[in-house]
Protein backbone atom coordinates (compact mmCIF):
# COMPACT_ATOMS: atom_id res chain seq x y z
CA UNK A 1 0.00 0.00 0.00
CA UNK A 2 0.76 3.80 -0.78
CA UNK A 3 0.49 6.68 0.98
CA UNK A 4 -0.07 10.15 -0.57
CA UNK A 5 3.53 12.54 0.13
CA UNK A 6 0.98 14.96 1.59
CA UNK A 7 -0.35 12.82 4.33
CA UNK A 8 1.40 12.66 7.92
CA UNK A 9 3.98 10.58 8.21
CA UNK A 10 4.39 9.06 4.99
CA UNK A 11 7.76 9.20 3.44
CA UNK A 12 7.70 8.57 -0.16
CA UNK A 13 10.94 7.29 -1.00
CA UNK A 14 11.11 8.07 -4.42
CA UNK A 15 9.15 10.55 -6.66
CA UNK A 16 9.52 10.67 -10.46
CA UNK A 17 9.96 14.71 -10.55
CA UNK A 18 13.49 14.73 -7.75
CA UNK A 19 15.00 13.09 -10.34
CA UNK A 20 13.99 15.49 -13.21
CA UNK A 21 14.54 18.48 -10.97
CA UNK A 22 18.11 16.98 -10.23
CA UNK A 23 18.70 16.47 -14.04
CA UNK A 24 17.68 20.28 -14.50
CA UNK A 25 19.96 21.49 -11.56
CA UNK A 26 22.84 20.02 -13.33
CA UNK A 27 21.91 20.62 -16.73
CA UNK A 28 22.05 24.22 -15.88
CA UNK A 29 25.28 24.26 -13.29
CA UNK A 30 26.68 22.80 -16.07
CA UNK A 31 25.74 25.50 -18.76
CA UNK A 32 26.56 28.04 -16.36
CA UNK A 33 30.34 26.46 -15.45
CA UNK A 34 30.38 26.56 -19.40
CA UNK A 35 29.72 30.10 -19.93
CA UNK A 36 32.05 30.92 -17.06
CA UNK A 37 34.79 29.67 -18.37
CA UNK A 38 34.15 30.72 -21.78
CA UNK A 39 33.87 34.30 -20.65
CA UNK A 40 36.99 34.08 -18.60
CA UNK A 41 39.45 32.34 -21.53
CA UNK A 42 37.64 35.53 -23.74
CA UNK A 43 39.26 37.92 -21.47
CA UNK A 44 42.60 36.61 -21.31
CA UNK A 45 45.59 37.97 -23.57
CA UNK A 46 48.34 35.96 -24.51
CA UNK A 47 51.29 36.58 -25.92
CA UNK A 48 52.41 34.93 -28.58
Amino acid sequence: MTCAPSEPGCNAPYLPINEALLALVRMMARETARSDFATRRDGEVTNG
